[in-house]
């Protein structure tokens, strides 16, 4: 049976990534009202592309790899539709997709006619005995949404922070539950990454990719681009990241920027002329210390969790758990308690 449609959702999906969108057309398609949040100005995640006056650049993931019937199925379509492309030859049972024109255009089709709230950011997300409330900001302004169920795709230490201890106080519902929740994702690691994004006046080619003691790879701001361009990226090792991880954007920007001027590449660089220099900040970029299982779901809580920190840290990994959320929520919450949630 099929939930009744109102005019509050019946599941508030925090995060509009690969995982979140998958989790949310995916409960969509089987009748579910869902409203999506995420403090970003834009969907993506870490497959989003950056869009600025003087450009763009994929400062994220620059493709993803499907090795997966299922994972492989879902990014053919999505090239059938004009909306990704293949990255190389396969290699043996691995296949690299890229977004076109950028990798934000993967995402675009999943997104389509769900209801989507961009730039809220979430504080708190509390337990009720009608559902679950959330709470944040959007523009400097306070709001409070509620639902009757809820799936969070946030990294796991930004979920457990999310689930605010007053769900731990005593009489509270479930309690123990969320206690022992929160300890499990407080333990999920991820290694950070700076990113520095470069615009130049000139086009700029640059040798093969590279490492040293601060910079991981040096990289065209698409997987499309070939030789010159413009817009580069240059990503630190996941060593120096974390060790400058609550340095100043600007500072990490001028220190990767003097990093890549040490390269063989840097008079080409600096003869084109530098007009732009930014710096991102990727908290969460891979995971390290991933999560048991594909997805977490308390059909007592209602409450659902999904992302590339269960088992398989990558795009794929996102994908399979936000597949198998969907299938364990339609299976056990619509099935059995579907009436109970459309009254």
């Amino acid at each position: 049976m099929k939930l009744i449609h109102s005019r509050s959702p019946d599941v508030i999906v925090i995060g509009a990534g690969l995982a979140g969108l998958v989790v949310a057309s995916g409960l969509q398609r089987s009748g579910v009202c869902v409203q999506v949040f995420d403090k970003s100005g834009d969907l993506g995640g870490r497959l989003a592309t950056r869009r600025r006056s003087e450009g763009r650049w994929d400062h994220g993931a620059p493709c993803v790899e499907a090795s997966s019937e299922a994972f492989r199925k879902l990014l053919e379509s999505l090239r059938e539709a004009g909306s990704a492309t293949l990255t190389g030859e396969p290699a043996g049972a691995l296949t690299r997709y890229s977004g076109a024109p950028d990798m934000r255009a993967l995402l675009q089709p999943l997104r389509e006619r769900l209801a989507m709230k961009f730039d809220h950011e979430i504080q708190g997300l509390t337990a009720t005995t009608q559902g679950w409330e959330v709470r944040g900001q959007v523009r400097g302004k306070a709001f409070v949404d509620q639902a009757p169920a809820l799936v969070c795709t946030a990294p796991g230490p930004q979920s457990a922070r999310l689930l605010v201890a007053e769900n731990e106080a005593a009489g509270a519902p479930g309690a123990c539950v969320l206690r022992e929740l929160r300890s499990r994702l407080s333990a999920v690691r991820y290694s950070p990454c700076w990113t520095a994004l470069l615009r130049f006046e000139q086009p700029v080619a640059l040798s093969s990719p590279y490492a040293d003691a601060v910079i991981d790879r040096v990289r065209p701001w698409s997987m499309h681009e070939q030789g010159r361009t413009r817009h580069w990226l240059v990503q630190a090792n996941s060593q120096w990241s974390q060790t400058h991880l609550e340095a100043s954007a600007a500072d990490v920007a001028e220190q990767l920027l003097e990093a890549w001027r040490q390269h063989d590449g840097s008079a080409d660089g600096q003869a084109a002329g530098l007009q732009s220099l930014r710096a991102h900040r990727w908290r969460y970029a891979r995971c390290s210390e991933p999560l048991d299982g594909e997805c977490w779901w308390d059909p007592a809580l209602r409450l659902g969790l999904a992302g590339d920190w269960f088992v398989e840290p990558d795009a794929q990994g996102a994908f399979a758990s936000a597949q198998t959320l969907v299938e364990t929520m339609t299976g056990s919450w619509l099935g059995a308690d579907a009436v109970a949630i459309a009254q």
